[in-house]
Protein backbone atom coordinates (compact mmCIF):
# COMPACT_ATOMS: atom_id res chain seq x y z
CA UNK A 1 0.00 0.00 0.00
CA UNK A 2 0.82 3.63 -0.93
CA UNK A 3 1.23 4.83 3.03
CA UNK A 4 2.46 8.53 1.89
CA UNK A 5 -1.34 9.26 1.08
CA UNK A 6 -2.21 8.61 4.36
CA UNK A 7 0.67 9.90 5.90
CA UNK A 8 -0.91 12.87 7.77
CA UNK A 9 -0.35 11.76 11.53
CA UNK A 10 3.31 13.18 11.08
CA UNK A 11 2.30 16.72 10.86
CA UNK A 12 4.73 16.64 7.88
CA UNK A 13 3.84 17.61 3.71
CA UNK A 14 5.49 14.78 2.26
CA UNK A 15 7.16 12.50 4.82
CA UNK A 16 9.58 10.01 3.61
CA UNK A 17 7.72 6.60 4.54
CA UNK A 18 9.66 3.41 6.16
CA UNK A 19 8.77 -0.18 6.14
CA UNK A 20 5.19 -0.83 7.39
CA UNK A 21 4.39 -3.30 9.96
CA UNK A 22 1.85 -4.92 10.97
CA UNK A 23 0.30 -6.62 14.20
CA UNK A 24 -2.52 -7.01 16.39
CA UNK A 25 -2.77 -4.59 19.59
CA UNK A 26 -6.25 -5.21 20.49
CA UNK A 27 -6.48 -8.68 20.61
CA UNK A 28 -9.91 -8.71 17.95
CA UNK A 29 -7.95 -11.02 15.20
CA UNK A 30 -7.78 -8.04 12.97
CA UNK A 31 -3.45 -6.63 12.23
CA UNK A 32 -3.09 -2.81 13.00
CA UNK A 33 -0.33 -1.49 10.70
CA UNK A 34 2.71 0.92 12.42
CA UNK A 35 4.28 3.16 9.78
CA UNK A 36 7.49 4.95 10.17
CA UNK A 37 7.52 8.08 8.72
CA UNK A 38 10.56 10.96 8.81
CA UNK A 39 9.75 14.80 7.76
CA UNK A 40 12.59 15.49 5.58
CA UNK A 41 14.67 18.89 6.96
CA UNK A 42 14.20 18.54 9.96
CA UNK A 43 14.99 14.69 10.55
CA UNK A 44 12.26 14.42 13.19
CA UNK A 45 10.51 10.55 13.39
CA UNK A 46 7.04 9.83 14.18
CA UNK A 47 4.82 6.52 13.89
CA UNK A 48 1.53 6.34 12.58
CA UNK A 49 -0.37 3.17 13.61
CA UNK A 50 -3.21 2.54 11.60
CA UNK A 51 -6.98 0.28 11.67
CA UNK A 52 -9.23 -1.36 8.99
CA UNK A 53 -8.01 -2.17 5.72
CA UNK A 54 -6.01 -1.05 2.84
CA UNK A 55 -8.90 0.80 1.37
CA UNK A 56 -9.77 3.04 4.25
CA UNK A 57 -7.33 2.75 6.93
CA UNK A 58 -8.67 4.46 10.00
CA UNK A 59 -5.54 6.53 12.24
CA UNK A 60 -5.49 5.42 15.63
CA UNK A 61 -2.26 7.88 17.02
CA UNK A 62 1.19 8.39 16.82
CA UNK A 63 3.71 6.28 18.70
CA UNK A 64 6.21 7.66 18.55
CA UNK A 65 5.09 12.52 18.17
CA UNK A 66 7.02 14.39 16.54
CA UNK A 67 7.24 16.47 19.22
CA UNK A 68 9.13 14.53 20.69
CA UNK A 69 12.03 15.81 18.09
CA UNK A 70 13.21 11.83 17.96
CA UNK A 71 14.63 9.33 14.99
CA UNK A 72 13.15 6.21 15.09
CA UNK A 73 15.45 3.19 15.39
CA UNK A 74 13.31 0.70 15.07
CA UNK A 75 9.41 -0.53 15.33
CA UNK A 76 8.47 -4.25 15.82
CA UNK A 77 5.00 -6.11 17.22
CA UNK A 78 5.89 -8.24 20.18
CA UNK A 79 3.56 -9.80 22.90
CA UNK A 80 0.63 -8.15 21.39
CA UNK A 81 2.74 -4.77 22.03
CA UNK A 82 3.66 -2.40 19.47
CA UNK A 83 7.49 -0.91 19.89
CA UNK A 84 9.13 1.53 19.37
CA UNK A 85 12.91 2.56 19.40
CA UNK A 86 14.24 5.68 18.98
CA UNK A 87 17.31 8.49 19.84
CA UNK A 88 16.57 11.74 20.81
CA UNK A 89 19.15 14.99 21.24
CA UNK A 90 19.59 17.55 23.58
CA UNK A 91 18.28 20.36 21.46
CA UNK A 92 15.50 20.69 18.80
CA UNK A 93 17.59 21.32 15.95
CA UNK A 94 19.57 17.83 16.15
CA UNK A 95 23.08 19.14 16.47
CA UNK A 96 25.54 16.81 18.16
CA UNK A 97 24.82 13.20 18.83
CA UNK A 98 21.90 12.02 20.45
CA UNK A 99 22.35 11.65 24.06
CA UNK A 100 19.08 9.40 25.39
CA UNK A 101 17.76 6.29 23.75
CA UNK A 102 13.86 6.15 24.23
CA UNK A 103 11.91 2.66 24.34
CA UNK A 104 7.93 2.91 24.45
CA UNK A 105 5.04 0.12 24.24
CA UNK A 106 1.73 0.50 22.99
CA UNK A 107 -1.49 -1.30 22.83
CA UNK A 108 -5.25 -0.45 21.22
CA UNK A 109 -7.61 0.22 24.27
CA UNK A 110 -11.13 1.12 22.95
CA UNK A 111 -10.27 2.35 19.67
CA UNK A 112 -7.38 4.09 20.69
CA UNK A 113 -3.40 4.09 20.88
CA UNK A 114 -2.25 3.63 24.22
CA UNK A 115 1.25 3.99 25.70
CA UNK A 116 1.98 1.43 28.34
CA UNK A 117 5.47 1.85 29.10
CA UNK A 118 8.39 4.21 28.60
CA UNK A 119 12.16 3.76 29.14
CA UNK A 120 15.46 6.02 28.31
CA UNK A 121 18.51 5.18 28.67
CA UNK A 122 21.65 6.51 27.49
CA UNK A 123 22.22 6.75 23.69
CA UNK A 124 25.55 5.35 23.89
CA UNK A 125 24.50 2.06 25.83
CA UNK A 126 21.73 1.04 22.87
CA UNK A 127 24.54 2.17 20.42
CA UNK A 128 26.88 -0.40 22.11
CA UNK A 129 24.25 -2.79 22.10
CA UNK A 130 23.74 -3.17 18.74
CA UNK A 131 26.92 -3.18 17.78
CA UNK A 132 27.46 -6.83 19.85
Amino acid sequence: MDWQRWAHAANCPRPDVGTAVAGDLDGDGTDEVAVPLTCPGDGASSVAVYAGDAAAPRALGDALPREEQARVQGVQFRDAHLVVGAFTWPSSDHSGEPDTAVTTRWVVREGRLVRTDRWEDPAHLLEVDEEH
